[in-house]
């Protein structure tokens, strides 16, 4: 396109040599851009569409399933009938594990495309997930009846949540209140936490799920905790999925279900090995055994002390000590061998108050033996009893009275004959 051209000259020399500095504006003809071809063009459209993910909402008018198992469907707006066409491939479709039909409303998610052979733009669906309150009850049911003919809900299928658990693998949202939640419950009873990242609602919940459960799988843990918070049907629903809670069952530990209820408890906490409902209690049933052991040892340590007591007491009344000293070691040795067992099973925590008991039996060991007669006697002193009594004090005695001394290696009768 030609543009008007002004220009300044001044009076130059006779060849008319333009002056360049004196040019104040000056333009020409416009270059057009190299023409692209159709394949082109839209090969240009595309690029940019993907990059332009979106969600979209709308009522499903018809849908085909043809041999190659991707799903065909259009979507209509339901205030202004206006209506697209989609398309999901069949892995995506299997994962959201819903079946399409006219009249369900659904999101989608995923970017518009122009499919060159026939320049019709579409909408390409990587993930879908249904609205609709009653549709949602319809299909919980559905399947709850499915899995449940299966057995996946029967108690005798699960597995034992571990005593003592350390090592615990958890899947939910980084950003939200949950992970926070268990964090802060947990006991002071040496846990490690592998956290896996995933969303936990929408239509991407059940692939990024499924992906958490895949990458926690290959480590090595002792329970796997997965949670989320409250919410409505709709909200968790990535958790009613089949796929999903046969993942679940076939994880390679125990796993404890920490979601958020609505009114109809989660599949995939039915399924799971326990459930709560808070991941306060998912927490607190992980502290459970540990706060138990922490109690027992508490309580058997008192046990002992005061059997240490009961003997000590005891040898001040009675000369012998061989029952009570055999009662001693057959109780400590029991206990040493449980607390070698016992650190031996859980960790630092409980080694520590298993070492500071072991550490009380020896004291109160030694201080039996310094305070055994047997020993005193064999030390040189004696044991003066009148009629079978000890004798503690002079007092005890008068003039003329009989008393036995006993030593080491046998007993002395005598008689007083002066008190000083």
């Amino acid at each position: 396109m030609r543009k008007k051209q002004q220009s300044l000259f001044s009076s130059g020399p006779p060849e008319n040599k333009i002056e360049k500095e004196k040019i104040i504006y000056e333009v020409g003809i416009d270059v057009a851009p190299k023409p692209l071809s159709v394949s082109e063009f839209i090969a240009l459209i595309n690029g940019a569409l993907r990059e332009l993910e979106v969600q979209i909402t709308g009522e499903i008018t018809k849908a085909s399933f043809p041999p190659s198992g991707h799903v065909y469907f259009s979507l209509k707006d339901e205030k202004d009938e206006s209506v697209i066409d989609c398309v999901i491939w069949r892995s995506q479709y299997e994962v959201a594990s819903v079946k399409l039909e006219a009249g369900m409303r659904i999101v989608a998610l995923g970017h518009a495309d122009v499919y060159p052979p026939t320049g019709r733009l579409a909408f390409k669906a990587r993930a879908i997930e249904l609205t609709g309150e009653g549709v949602l009850k319809k299909r919980y049911e559905e399947l709850k009846r499915k899995l449940a003919a299966e057995g996946v809900f029967d108690e005798a299928r699960k597995r034992r949540i571990p005593d003592y658990p350390q090592r615990v693998g958890v899947i939910t949202s980084r950003n939200g209140a949950v992970i926070h939640d268990i964090l802060n419950n947990l006991g002071q009873f040496g846990y490690k936490v592998i956290l896996a990242d995933a969303r936990v609602e929408g239509p991407e919940a059940v692939a990024s799920l499924r992906m958490a459960m895949k990458q926690l799988s290959a480590m090595k843990l002792d329970v796997l905790i997965i949670a989320r918070g409250g919410g409505s049907m709709e909200a968790l629903q990535a958790f009613d999925n089949e796929l999903l809670i046969h993942d679940l069952l076939d994880f390679p530990v125990p796993v404890i279900a920490g979601i958020g209820h609505h009114q109809d408890v989660p599949l995939a906490a039915l399924a799971a090995d326990a459930h709560a409902s808070t991941p306060t209690a998912v927490a607190n049933l992980l502290n459970r055994s540990w706060q138990e052991a922490s109690f027992r040892l508490a309580h058997e340590s008192e046990k002992i002390f005061s059997v240490y007591r009961n003997i000590v007491a005891g040898a001040e009344s009675a000369f012998d000590l061989a029952p009570y000293l055999q009662s001693l070691e057959r109780m400590s040795k029991g206990m040493r061998l449980a607390m070698s067992d016992w650190a031996t099973a859980i960790p630092k925590f409980f080694n520590q108050i298993a070492f500071n008991a072991k550490a009380k039996i020896d004291i109160a060991e030694r201080v039996i033996t310094a305070n055994d007669p047997a020993r005193n006697l064999r030390l040189g002193y004696s044991i003066a009893r009148r009629n079978g009594k000890i004798l503690k004090s002079v007092k005890g005695v008068a003039v003329g009275d009989d008393f036995d001394l006993q030593l080491k290696d046998g007993i002395i009768q005598g008689r007083v004959n002066k008190k000083q």
